[in-house]
């Protein structure tokens, strides 16, 4: 794969789908020795469909695309008011996804260059961002991007709690 012929563009409508598959892959594939099974098992990629127009703004998603086929995406969240105690922290990065078997290619590290880029334009200090405590890889992947380890917490899902650890990054 070429990375130079990669497109970072925001989302359209006709992109929710693929950004739909991407996530629910990606978690089927990246979480199956983390969360549930059952969890993993009743995703649906229509039902993230849904929950995608439903919940989040599109501007606030970001894609990777790659001869015309969404390949990866993010999502973004911007607040008028700090989002960490005690610190100018007003954007997160929620999500960053990458089709399972293209990780490891240089897609998510360009993505995520990209949306720090984002940020650092509109004046911003600090990105943010959490994930789970035990998913290793993507913890090496922003440690890799200079994430400072910030703190931890815990994430419930289907009445189960899961360890998370946040990261900041400096823009």
């Amino acid at each position: 794969m070429e990375l130079n012929k990669i497109i970072l563009r925001q989302s359209l409508k006709e992109d929710i789908y693929a950004v739909a598959q991407i996530k629910v892959e990606g978690w089927k594939s990246a979480y199956q020795e983390i969360i549930e099974k059952s969890f993993l098992d009743k995703m649906s990629i229509d039902e993230e469909e849904k929950k995608i127009y439903n919940k989040y703004n599109l501007k606030d998603i970001y894609v990777a695309e790659y001869n015309k086929e969404i390949i990866g995406f993010c999502r973004i969240f911007e607040s008028e008011k700090s989002i960490v105690e005690n610190l100018d922290v007003r954007c997160w990065l929620k999500e960053l996804y990458i089709k399972p078997n293209l990780k490891g290619c240089g897609i998510g590290g360009k993505l995520f260059e990209f949306i720090k880029d984002i940020y650092k334009n509109k004046g911003y200090s600090k990105l943010y961002l959490g994930c789970f405590r035990k998913n290793y890889l993507s913890r090496r992947f922003y440690e890799k991007h200079n994430g400072q380890k910030h703190g931890y917490g815990k994430l419930s899902i289907d009445n189960i709690d899961y360890e998370t650890v946040t990261y900041l990054f400096d823009l």
